[in-house]
């Protein structure tokens, strides 16, 4: 806890955090509507402005009509894999030719199985399904599409222990 307080106690963290959260959310929302909001833009009797207030529509107003259990993990998945970059660059500055071992490593497996675990939670998983197209291992979809929740949940579990093991890491003196 005393070291949440130390790295919020900084302004600029708490800007990172908030920025990289948009930002991530945003992105996860664009890529569960990139086909709609690239053929909206594709439409050339709408002007710029109506285009604009069609995405605004799907990534943000959509989110409302989300049930809870969605909605709490498309909140929290960004929250998360901001304060996971946030510390692993940390962990980074602080101990940059150690990098080398399982920290560098248990920071991206979190992160990466937290990437792969939400996406359009109707549908499945976001970066799955293609990867598992392109293996040959397209029957495994469809319990994927029943389970995207499951999924979910297993990635916010991988990142927070990545942000716990990031943190012991962090605290950890240099010196024994």
């Amino acid at each position: 806890m005393k070291f949440f307080l130390r790295f919020f106690s900084r302004p600029q963290n708490i800007f990172w955090e908030f920025f990289l959260s948009l930002i991530i959310f945003v992105g996860i929302r664009y890529f569960s509507y990139a086909h709609i909001i690239k053929a909206i833009f594709h439409i050339s009797s709408l002007s710029l402005w109506a285009k604009i207030l069609l995405t605004k529509k799907y990534i943000f107003d959509s989110f409302l009509l989300l049930s809870f259990p969605e909605k709490f993990v498309l909140i929290l998945f960004p929250i998360l894999l901001s304060l996971n970059i946030l510390f692993f660059i940390r962990l980074f500055k602080k101990k940059k030719p150690l990098l080398r071992s399982k920290g560098f490593w248990g920071s991206f497996v979190g992160i990466f199985f937290g990437v792969f675990g939400v996406g359009c939670l109707s549908c499945g998983a976001l970066v799955l399904a293609p990867l598992l197209s392109f293996l040959g291992l397209r029957f495994l979809f469809l319990p994927l599409q029943s389970h995207a929740f499951l999924i979910s949940l297993f990635g916010l579990v991988l990142l927070v222990m990545s942000n716990i093991y990031l943190i012991r890491q962090i605290e950890k003196p240099e010196v024994c």
